[in-house]
């Protein structure tokens, strides 16, 4: 009898220490999946999204091109809801943000082409995206239904 309470013992301190040890790991470095938009033109500041996975704590941005600099952007606070209706409220796990808002500025010494991006924080770098930097102005719009005509100069 006391060897299977020995056992039970063992079992159940290998357990608590198995958990503490797996909460305790350093999560990965951030990754990103995709710059939107991936373009501007040189002289330009737009605000682009990365998402991706492990972006809480960001520290910033890295660009292959000091010309290219980037700044968080914290949107404003919603307003304060009077009463929130506890049984309309969803529990959803603090994971850290999958998406993130940057205001990216382009100096107009920027040659054009392809630069990488890349986020960090206090675990690592992310691997780099490709960002395209354009001489033209580069059109994005997400609703077609009321997107503006596009001029396009050229010669035939």
């Amino acid at each position: 009898m006391r060897r299977k309470l020995l056992l039970a013992l063992i079992l159940v301190l290998a357990a608590r220490t198995a958990r503490s040890q797996d909460s305790a790991m350093p999560r990965p470095a951030p990754a990103i999946r995709e710059i939107f938009p991936a373009a501007a033109q040189s002289g330009a500041t737009i605000r682009i999204r990365l998402a991706g996975k492990y972006l809480d704590n960001i520290d910033g941005v890295l660009a292959s091109h000091p010309g290219i600099s980037a700044k968080l952007f914290v949107p404003p606070p919603p307003p304060k809801e009077e009463k929130p209706d506890k049984k309309k409220r969803k529990k959803t796990k603090p994971e850290g943000p999958n998406t993130l808002e940057w205001d990216v500025s382009i100096r107009a010494d920027v040659p054009e082409g392809f630069h990488e991006l890349r986020v960090y924080n206090n675990q690592g770098v992310s691997a780099p995206r490709l960002f395209h930097v354009s001489s033209t102005p580069v059109v994005t719009d997400r609703d077609p239904a009321n997107s503006e005509p596009v001029k396009i100069s050229a010669n035939v």
